[in-house]
């Protein structure tokens, strides 16, 4: 399967070319085929396109099929399912950190995409992979116009504004209008420092030096001396 991947990525301009036709064919067919039930068009769809894809593309069947954005190369045969890649664990040589042998799946969608005329794809931000729809038919949902799953819209909306906080004070206010003026001139008072608690220096009588402090008196003797013991004298030599 390897060496059927590597031919997808080697000949991605021609297979862009054919992917195409295959898209604008499908919109052609579209309104006939909706007239197909979608729960019954879902299984044979998703069989064949497993069969197509997986010889072809290596294909996991995610549900969210990004090819022609990845330079042929599917993303689902990187070891992270990164769809947005590489990322900075890639040896050296250009292999897998996860799998020496393999070489990096998002090296070869970059050399893939370089042989495409919609090859700057690859440079916009892929969504997430949503597991849920695993294994469902990427051809169906585009014959439905339901491709697009509704947990990635709420990524597609503009962000909400950031709720507007009170400034902190007059400065504070200035600064956020965009008066980068110095200050010293105005009439704005900057608040007090508050210095955290500090000992006093060792010359205030508050705190007593070493040479003042009063000094036990030491002992001479710890154990009351004992009288030395008597010597008796040497027994006499016998000559």
């Amino acid at each position: 399967m390897r060496a059927v991947r590597l031919w997808s990525v080697r000949h991605s301009r021609f297979l862009e070319t054919a992917y195409g036709a295959f898209s604008s064919l499908l919109g052609i067919l579209s309104p006939l085929l909706r007239l197909v039930p979608r729960r019954a068009m879902e299984y044979p769809v998703a069989a064949i396109e497993r069969a197509a894809k997986g010889l072809v593309f290596d294909c996991h069947m995610c549900g969210q099929c990004v090819l022609s954005r990845t330079g042929m190369a599917c993303p689902m045969n990187c070891p992270k399912n990164l769809r947005n890649g590489p990322c900075g664990g890639i040896r050296a040589d250009g292999s897998c950190e996860l799998d020496a042998a393999m070489p990096c799946v998002w090296m070869e969608a970059w050399s893939g995409a370089a042989n495409m005329r919609g090859g700057k794809l690859i440079r916009e931000i892929q969504h997430p992979v949503s597991h849920k729809l695993s294994g469902r038919s990427t051809w169906a949902a585009q014959i439905f116009n339901d491709d697009m799953d509704r947990a990635w819209t709420g990524l597609d909306q503009p962000a909400r504004p950031i709720a507007s906080e009170p400034p902190l004070s007059r400065l504070h206010a200035r600064l956020a209008a965009g008066d980068s003026s110095s200050p010293a001139n105005s009439t704005l008072r900057t608040p007090p420092i508050r210095r955290p608690f500090s000992m006093p220096p060792p010359s205030s009588p508050r705190l007593a030096t070493p040479s003042t402090l009063p000094m036990a008196p030491v002992p001479t003797r710890i154990f009351p001396r004992s009288p030395p013991a008597p010597c008796s004298p040497a027994p006499a030599m016998k000559l």
